[in-house]
């Protein structure tokens, strides 16, 4: 399935074939999808799941029946795909009073799961997270809106080597995740409050995002490849320009998901000294080099593109 091989083409690119992996499972869409996409890919990444619940413990009398349900839910679900499960529930009278602290109360009990499971194997899983691309670019207008600049908007992270961390969906769009759902036919336990879900983020996404794609069809996919460009084009990349001066990697490149080609194509004209180019002119460029032939040859922005098994080089027409 495309978006299986979306995920699995994210996770090639940064190496993490055959590491561990604690998915991170509330119950909600996002999170029951990426466990289904983790162990399928299971086989084919030569790494073992394993699940985590985190309960949060006492709240309004609609809360604890809600949390309480989930738990079952990720626990059943698990256990129906013959994972290991781990859950903890916050035991304190008082309940976290806000999204900030629910979420720091979730990632230190998380990361005491994955301290239990490198105390047993010797091991230390990675923590896959069920962020995805409409996550991301909420996250980005806020920081926008809030004030910030080219480092804040890199957003989210796919991969975070310190915190040990990864988000295999960020590279899928919402729109992306719900048909896969309707098609694998996928059940979740979604929480009726979200789960205090910030006020300004709760807008983006239910009020000015529909509005807007409703407006302008695919503008949130547009944005999203935008920001990525821009923060691209912003921010240096000694590696990447090391690399552009011989010409591209062929092999990384067509691991990369269809918006880091973008981004790497952009970075690649600038090294070259070229800047009148257009997002059209990108994509075009990325089409003919989606292509499996060993040697083959083509011309733009007065460019000739010479293709070969190892090296993508482009050469300026005399």
């Amino acid at each position: 399935m495309p978006l299986e091989h979306n995920v699995l083409r994210g996770l090639r690119r940064y190496a993490l074939t055959g590491a561990p992996l604690l998915v991170a499972v509330s119950g909600g869409q996002d999170s029951i999808i990426l466990l289904y996409i983790l162990k399928r890919l299971s086989p084919v990444l030569k790494a073992p799941v394993s699940v985590a619940h985190i309960h949060h413990g006492v709240g309004s009398a609609r809360q604890v029946l809600y949390r309480n349900k989930a738990q079952k839910f990720v626990e059943k679900n698990a256990r129906d795909l013959g994972l290991e499960f781990f859950t903890v529930k916050r035991k304190a009278k008082l309940p976290l009073g806000s999204e900030e602290e629910l979420r720091e109360y979730r990632y230190r009990e998380l990361n005491k799961i994955r301290e239990k499971i490198y105390k047993k194997t010797g091991v230390r899983p990675l923590l896959a997270l069920g962020h995805h691309q409409d996550d991301q670019v909420e996250t980005q207008m806020i920081r926008l809106i809030r004030g910030t600049g080219l480092y804040g908007l890199r957003g989210i992270e796919f991969f975070s080597k310190s915190e040990g961390r990864v988000r295999p969906l960020l590279n899928c769009s919402k729109k992306e995740l719900v048909a896969y759902s309707k098609k694998m036919k996928l059940k979740w336990c979604e929480d009726p409050s979200n789960e205090m879900v910030d006020p300004l983020r709760n807008w983006l996404r239910h009020k000015w995002f529909q509005s807007l794609n409703k407006k302008v069809p695919g503008a949130t996919a547009s944005l999203a490849r935008s920001l990525k460009l821009i923060v691209s084009e912003g921010l240096p990349s000694e590696a990447r320009s090391k690399e552009n001066k011989n010409g591209l990697d062929r092999r990384r490149f067509l691991e990369l998901s269809r918006d880091e080609k973008a981004i790497h194509i952009a970075g690649y004209l600038r090294e070259l000294k070229m800047t009148r180019y257009s997002q059209g002119q990108i994509e075009e460029i990325c089409r003919r080099l989606d292509n499996r032939r060993v040697e083959y040859t083509f011309t733009i922005l007065k460019h000739e593109w010479r293709v070969d098994a190892r090296r993508i080089l482009a050469l300026k027409l005399e």
